[in-house]
């Protein structure tokens, strides 16, 4: 009796198919992609913004208490700021 190899499963159209199941992978009909990568949302964009180390600090100890990330943190800050307005003017403490 002779020992033979099984025939492999996979080849260009079940590739193509497994690729094309990938929800970031996949197109719809008219060519747009399905889904995002995790972590991504269409209506937000990645920017750079340089911190003072001690009120980075502060900010991780304050997201941390909360539960929250950083960036969940500096979102929430930044969205009260703009729709309620930030009184930038100077007060004496007490």
């Amino acid at each position: 009796m002779a020992i033979t190899r099984p025939k492999p499963k996979t080849g260009p159209a079940s590739a193509e198919a497994f690729i094309n199941g990938a929800p970031d992978a996949a197109v719809t009909a008219t060519g747009a992609k399905r889904g995002r990568p995790k972590g991504k949302s269409e209506n937000k964009k990645a920017i750079s913004v340089q911190i003072n180390e001690d009120l980075l600090a502060k900010a991780d100890e304050l997201a941390a208490q909360m539960g929250y990330s950083r960036t969940a943190l500096i979102n929430m800050a930044l969205a009260i700021a703009v729709e309620n307005g930030v009184d930038f003017t100077v007060r004496p403490k007490g």
